[in-house]
This record gives C-alpha cells, structure tokens and sequence, in this order.
C-alpha cells in the first residue's frame, strides 16, 4: 500500500485486521493443527488480502452488492449461505453513500456499525429472506439515509421505532415483508417521506394514526395488504397524497368518515377487490383532482 502511495494505509490494516480476526483468525487454536483447517484459513488470509486491496478507497461513495460479496471472500453464487457481516467492515467507510447488500439470504442481524455510515444515501437490504431486524441505537444515526429498500425481507417481524429518527428518508419499501406486524408510531416523524409501498404485507392489520402526519407523502402503496381491516382516520389528511392503492385489501370494510375531504391531489385510487368493502363515503366526491378510480 505504502508503494502505492496510498494515504489511507493505516485504515486498510485496520480493515484487514478486523476482517481477519472475525474470520481465518476466529477458530480455536488446535483447530490450525489439522491440515486441511491450516490451508483454508491461509487460502482465506490471502483471498481477503486481494479484495482488501482492491476496495478502491475507504472513503469511496459506493458498495454495491457483489462488491460487499467479493469483500467477505464469496462470490455472487454462495454470498446467500453468509450468515453474519462482520463489525469491523463498515468501520472505515466514513463517506460511503451507496450501501447494497441484496440477496444476502442467510443474515439475520446487521453489524451495529452500520450506524456509523453517516454518509449513507441509499441502502438496499432486498431479499435478505433471514433478516429479523434492524439494529436497536444505532439505525437511527443514519440521518442522511433517504432511500431504504427492505423488499422480500420475509422475516422482519418489527420495524424498530430508531426508524423515526431518519429525517430526511424519502422512499420507504416494505414490500412482501410477510411477518411484519405492525409499524411504530414513530413512522409519522417522517416528514419528507414522498414514496412509502407496503405492498403484500399480509400480517399488518391497521396503520398507527400517525400515519396522517406523513404531509410530504404523493404515494401510498398497501396493494394485497389481505389483512388490513381498517384505515385511521387521520390517513384523509395527506393533502399532497396523489395514489393510494388498496388493491385486493379483502379484510377493508370501509373508508374512514369524510375520506376525500382535504384529499385535493388524489389523482388514484384503487380499491379493485376489495371483495368486502361495503360503502364508499359520499366526501370521496370532493376529491376534484381524482382521475382513476
């Protein structure tokens, strides 16, 4: 590195020590006297040199998925059998602003230095199928995440109430997150959210009131939500809402009492089998915007 010229040399060493420790470095000592165990772990020191060096920069604004696969010394077929992601690698990455780690099925937890991405734009954590949570105090730091993609995370039972603190979060996608429950309270200090899909989230049954606090939001996707029995009423207070899809929401009764009346901007809605809906309120004749429905 230092013949290089690189100036970043002391934070790739730290990088590579923290990667070596959790991973050729984390057996027991007796387990290097077996041969076989001994050349892994050297094949595995030597893979992880390669990748190390060939991060372009720690302060590069970009990590795309196969890139954080190559990283751990996978590749693209075998990074769904990585079941954890080392603390130590986000560690140097203080000006990172593309975060992708799609496909990475067998994770359950994310590293808590995650947290310190303060840089961080975009994350997309598609398809991680094993994923269970996001990381408690520290998910919240990331106060300049605007973009969150959890598509297809099919075991993320909660969203923590950290959620809250991104200020500055402008597209939320919970699509197909199948074991999600319900959402905090907190989503409504999400004052810049403009996109916000939930679609297939089959085990949310009701939206926390706050959610009419949402004054920057144009979209609001809850298609095959099948369990959904009601909206809250404050959900007719998004002035700036233009579609709402409700799609084949077969447990939705009714609208909220005076749905459309501060609803100027709805140009869409989608009530298409709701196979139980009973009555449209006459307030949805306001909606002077609405062009399909």
């Amino acid at each position: 590195l230092n013949k290089k010229g690189s100036n970043e040399t002391e934070g790739y060493i730290k990088l590579m020590e923290g990667m070596m420790a959790e991973r050729p470095l984390s057996h027991e000592a007796t387990w290097y006297n077996d041969d076989p165990s001994f050349q892994e772990s050297v094949n595995e020191t030597l893979r992880l040199k390669r990748e190390v060096l060939n991060v372009p920069t720690l302060e590069a604004r970009k990590l795309e998925g196969d890139a954080v696969a190559q990283l751990l010394g996978e590749t693209i077929a075998t990074k769904s059998k990585v079941l954890e992601v080392p603390e130590t690698l986000f560690v140097m990455m203080k000006q990172l602003r593309t975060l992708n780690i799609d496909g990475f099925g067998g994770i359950e937890h994310l590293p808590k230095s995650i947290g310190e991405l303060a840089s961080l734009h975009t994350l997309h954590l598609r398809e991680c199928e094993s994923l269970l949570e996001l990381p408690e105090a520290t998910f919240g730091k990331l106060l300049n995440l605007q973009t969150l993609n959890l598509t297809s995370c099919k075991s993320l039972g909660v969203l923590t109430p950290e959620i809250g603190k991104l200020i500055n979060l402008i597209w939320l996608d919970l699509s197909f997150c199948e074991k999600l429950k319900a959402l905090p309270t907190e989503i409504g200090k999400l004052s810049r959210l403009d996109s916000f899909k939930l679609q297939k989230c089959t085990g949310v049954t009701e939206l926390p009131a706050s959610i009419g606090k949402l004054q920057s939001l144009r979209i609001l996707n809850m298609y095959g939500c099948s369990t959904l029995i009601q909206l809250p009423e404050p959900i007719g207070e998004l002035q700036n809402l233009e579609e709402l899809n409700l799609r084949s929401c077969g447990g939705l009764t009714t609208l909220p009492n005076g749905f459309g009346e501060r609803l100027p901007n709805l140009t869409s809605l989608d009530l298409s089998m709701c196979k139980i809906l009973s009555a449209i309120p006459d307030t949805l004749g306001q909606c002077a915007a609405l062009e399909t429905l």
